[in-house]
């Protein structure tokens, strides 16, 4: 090379001249080595020093951290050893920098109109939510309800679907579609008054977007008038 190598070239070029039970200890920190954290076997930091060979490390492939701060400058550098006598200095450093934080989660429409009610005839209308996060350990949204969908003066409200499916008598329920994160995909299920999960992944995402549909049917004793309640979603992620 007509450079210094980078401690990852390192790490790949020593595995073609070390035997496969050299083992590697991975150094990183965030203050220029004031202070000094060593990547761990589960790959998060910490002050032990943690050696292993190149295949535990991921080999080609490399291994996620977890537990670093938003937009920091990390410095890294290794040293590989075999046996009890046998160790190399530390390499030349490499650095990266960590992303901001990001999470958004929009809405396209903050109503769902079902129209009129037909008895025996399911109605239905959709709306999307979107997120888009770098969180390492993905998001989850919930959905709740202030109450059943119900007549304003209090005089009925529109029974949940129970059965899986908002098909006849009178029942009312949403499901979800367009994306593997639904977590209503296979059911027509009832909005209650208890957080539920409605859309979840575990990791990146950019976008996600899940349509939640609902429906509902009435039956001929269904007192007519306008109904409606607030249902509230709620998005959180983990980096």
């Amino acid at each position: 090379y007509n450079r210094a190598k980078t401690a990852l070239e390192i790490a790949r070029d020593s595995q073609i001249d070390n035997p496969e039970d050299a083992e590697y200890l991975i150094a990183i920190s965030d203050d220029n080595w004031l202070t000094t954290k060593y990547i761990q076997v589960n790959n998060t930091l910490g002050n032990a020093m943690a050696w292993q060979t190149y295949a535990n490390w991921g080999s080609g492939n490399g291994e996620t951290l977890t537990g670093l701060k938003q937009e920091t400058e990390y410095k890294m550098k290794i040293k590989a050893r075999q046996g009890d006598f046998t160790e190399t200095n530390w390499s030349s450093e490499t650095s990266a920098t960590t992303s901001s934080l990001d999470l958004t989660f929009s809405i396209d429409k903050f109503w769902v109109d079902l129209g009129t009610l037909v008895p025996n005839q399911v109605s239905s209308a959709s709306h999307l939510l979107t997120v888009i996060t770098n969180g390492e350990s993905g998001y989850v949204t919930t959905i709740q309800e202030d109450g059943n969908l119900r007549l304003g003066d209090g005089l009925g409200d529109i029974d949940d679907a129970t059965d899986g499916s908002v098909s006849r008598g009178e029942e009312y329920g949403v499901r979800t579609s367009g994306a593997a994160e639904g977590q209503m995909n296979s059911a027509d299920t009832a909005v209650t008054s208890n957080v539920q999960t409605i859309a979840s992944i575990t990791g990146p995402v950019n976008p996600s977007v899940v349509t939640v549909t609902y429906k509902a049917v009435v039956d001929t004793l269904t007192t007519a008038g306008k109904y409606s309640h607030i249902v509230t979603y709620i998005t959180t992620t983990t980096f």
